[in-house]
């Protein structure tokens, strides 16, 4: 539909999102290579991977209910193991590791689950999407403008090592990249791989052991997600569900795991004693707990921005030593 065939099951606003989301993901693989001097052939590998981490979260987010997830890899990790350091090449490498720590250094604040959300409530209200969309992109370029400020404000006040994390997630991207090229270098490898450009880097190939390693660990992960995916669909008293195979091991689930648990046996149990009706009944009780969860994250931003207005010093925070 996106390229002019006429579907009637495919809506005309689906279509022309289907050709901006096109139109979009051919920009950014144009500006991959034009402006940060990335291979094409590794700046569609990087693109595709980058969809596909976002769309898994989003699709996690929005049918199992967890409020966020934290992916445990990254595009250019993925990218990098797969091809192999010299199939990337050095040029690729950096600016692959850099623009994947700008974009998706976290995907718990990814934006996509957060717009799924949001248009799924405004179909359920009756709300038009337009309109909503509109309001989003707005909002999109004030929290852009403001992070930027924010963020170079904080870097030349406080300097960038107060927190690499959060503040300068390019200092793990630049380390990461460093051993990639020094493993070229060592090898002997580097100026032939500078040299291959497009389907060139496919003779490129290679991996070292610890490489070799995370694909096989890859290839387990895989073969554990499918092999429960066809048990669900093949007995409907399977138990055990792909998507723990998925979450495990990230540092969200470690510390949520026990209130999804909660969550879901307080779900069973009122379902399997107390009915439907109670169930619809109670849902104001336990959106009220979200809200006020929500309302306490809103607290803890305000307060200590409030406080070093009015003192001048950041208050000390819980947990960790005072700056």
């Amino acid at each position: 539909a996106a390229f002019g065939r006429k579907r009637p099951e495919v809506a005309a606003e689906q279509a022309w999102a289907a050709r901006g989301f096109l139109l979009a993901a051919a920009g950014f693989v144009t500006v991959l290579v034009g402006a940060f001097g990335m291979d094409w052939l590794v700046a569609i590998c990087f693109s595709l991977t980058l969809l596909v981490l976002l769309l898994v979260v989003s699709r996690i987010v929005c049918e199992t209910g967890l409020p966020f997830v934290q992916a445990g890899w990254a595009p250019a990790q993925v990218v990098s193991t797969v091809l192999g350091f010299g199939a990337v090449g050095p040029a690729s490498l950096v600016s692959m590791y850099l623009v994947g720590a700008a974009l998706v250094r976290e995907t718990r604040e990814s934006l996509l689950p957060f717009a799924s959300t949001a248009f799924k409530i405004a179909d359920n209200t009756g709300t038009p999407r337009l309109p909503l969309a509109m309001l989003g992109i707005g909002a999109m370029v004030v929290a852009l403008g403001a992070g930027i400020i924010a963020s170079l404000w904080g870097l030349y006040n406080f300097g960038a090592g107060r927190d690499s994390f959060a503040f300068w997630p390019g200092a793990d991207a630049l380390d990461q990249s460093t051993r990639g090229l020094n493993h070229l270098i060592e090898t002997g490898r580097y100026a032939e791989s500078s040299a291959a450009s497009g389907l060139e880097k496919l003779g490129q190939i290679s991996h070292t052991a610890i490489q070799l390693e995370d694909l096989g660990w890859i290839a387990f992960g895989a073969v554990l997600v499918f092999g429960f995916s066809a048990c669900r669909f093949r007995w409907t008293w399977f138990p055990l569900h792909p998507m723990m195979f998925v979450v495990m091991g990230s540092w969200v689930s470690a510390r949520i795991w026990f209130s999804v648990l909660l969550g879901w046996a307080i779900k069973v149990a009122i379902v399997r004693f107390a009915g439907g009706k109670v169930y619809q009944d109670l849902k104001p009780l336990f959106i009220g707990l979200i809200i006020g969860e929500l309302s306490m994250a809103i607290i803890t931003i305000v307060h200590p921005w409030t406080v070093f207005l009015i003192t001048g010093t950041m208050p000390p925070i819980m947990g960790m030593f005072p700056s």
